[in-house]
């Protein structure tokens, strides 16, 4: 089979390289898949992985007028599969065997490893969008959920396992419960409340290996694996009844400094020895957050504290100017307009970067919900947030 696909893929092709080919094909007997798997006992869980991993000598015949052509100005040899050289210096392999009178007889053959990455069109008659795919991981959603051979093919055509698979808008939870089983890492996202009513007790069940329908037995599932819940947090700025910017009410004095970490790329790490670390950006930076409006001697107090060998950012409500420049080691923002510069308002899209995800933390214990409520980067939107832990 190597030499074969040597001739056929070499730089120059001539006829006598064809004639070796057809010498080669003289002894070649083909068997039909399903004949195969029969024959070989192998159970139909296992069949799709056999196939890629013996894509190199599982062929199929196809339609081509071109070779037809070939075919028939070639003599009939008393074998299975010939091979032919094209006018244009190319080697082809067709059946022997074809109808003279066909139109469009199936008759060139092709290898399925050279033709697995082939688009394969986008009509898909093969796969049910009825019966149980209502049914599939135990819950009910009755506008827009996928079959989970769908997403299967879709994920199988364009990832590897252990690549991550992003699906915005996961409604029940398809795409992450298939990548899941397929052993591919995963991301959704939903701003509906079926994120806990339908994709959590989904995802649930395709851990613990409860989950017996869709894809399951093609891919070989048993469970395992695991997943983060978070919660978008609401936005960190509203405004008061005259109109202007403030800082939301529920944002206690740690989540405020949290966020306003995030929001300048400072990592969020309290001190218990000074009270205006609350983060850091390198052994040196910190940053320092806080609601209250601070005074001129307040200011020269912490620069004095922070030392010439350090600098610290402070974000405060409010700062007595005068005489500030002269803090060298010190950088003063205001919260309201810090926040508003760095974000877009009013726009219930994309457009605000994040750059990761927080660290996650364990919820109070009657709290039911396996979400985790963190501050994050200032929003108007809310929404939950699945990341997959599984290992395949």
């Amino acid at each position: 089979m190597a030499e074969l696909k040597e001739i056929i893929n070499a730089d120059n092709r001539d006829q006598a390289g064809v004639d070796r080919c057809n010498a080669i094909l003289k002894h070649a007997r083909t068997e039909s898949l399903a004949q195969h798997f029969k024959r070989l006992n192998i159970p139909s869980k296992e069949q799709t992985q056999y196939k890629f991993d013996n894509a190199w000598r599982i062929i199929q015949a196809v339609g081509s007028s071109s070779v037809l052509a070939l075919a028939k100005s070639l003599p009939r040899l008393n074998q299975e599969i010939s091979a032919g050289l094209s006018a244009r210096g190319l080697v082809y392999l067709y059946k022997s065997d074809f109808d003279q009178d066909a139109k469009q007889p199936r008759i060139q053959v092709i290898f399925a490893d050279e033709n697995l990455m082939r688009n394969p069109g986008d009509f898909w008659t093969d796969i049910k969008t009825t019966g149980g795919v209502g049914q599939e991981g135990g819950v009910l959603f009755p506008n827009g959920k996928k079959p989970e051979a769908l997403i299967r093919r879709i994920i199988g055509m364009c990832t590897q396992p252990g690549d991550l698979v992003l699906d915005s808008f996961a409604g029940s939870g398809t795409t992450g419960a298939v990548a899941h089983k397929m052993g591919r890492r995963w991301i959704m996202v939903e701003l509906g409340d079926h994120a806990k009513t339908h994709i959590v007790p989904r995802l649930q069940k395709v851990i613990d290996g409860t989950d017996k329908g869709g894809v399951t037995e093609a891919t070989g599932w048993k469970g395992g694996g695991g997943y983060r819940f978070a919660r978008l947090a609401p936005s960190l700025m509203e405004k008061d009844a005259w109109g202007n910017w403030v800082i939301r009410a529920e944002y206690n004095p740690a989540m405020l400094a949290e966020a306003m970490c995030k929001h300048f790329n400072y990592t969020y790490a309290p001190s218990t020895e000074h009270f205006w670390m609350h983060g850091h950006s390198s052994e040196t930076s910190y940053i320092y957050v806080t609601t209250n409006s601070l005074t001129g001697a307040q200011l020269r107090a912490l620069s004095d504290e922070v030392g010439e060998h350090r600098s610290l950012l402070i974000c405060c409500s409010a700062y007595e100017e005068a005489g500030t420049s002269a803090l060298s080691n010190l950088t003063i923002r205001k919260i309201p307009g810090a926040v508003l510069d760095r974000c877009e308002w009013g726009k219930d899209d994309y457009s605000l970067k994040i750059s990761s995800l927080p660290m996650m933390q364990e919820e109070d214990e009657d709290d039911a919900s396996p979400a985790v409520k963190r501050p994050g980067k200032a929003d108007t939107t809310t929404g939950d947030l699945f990341a997959d832990e599984a290992e395949g």
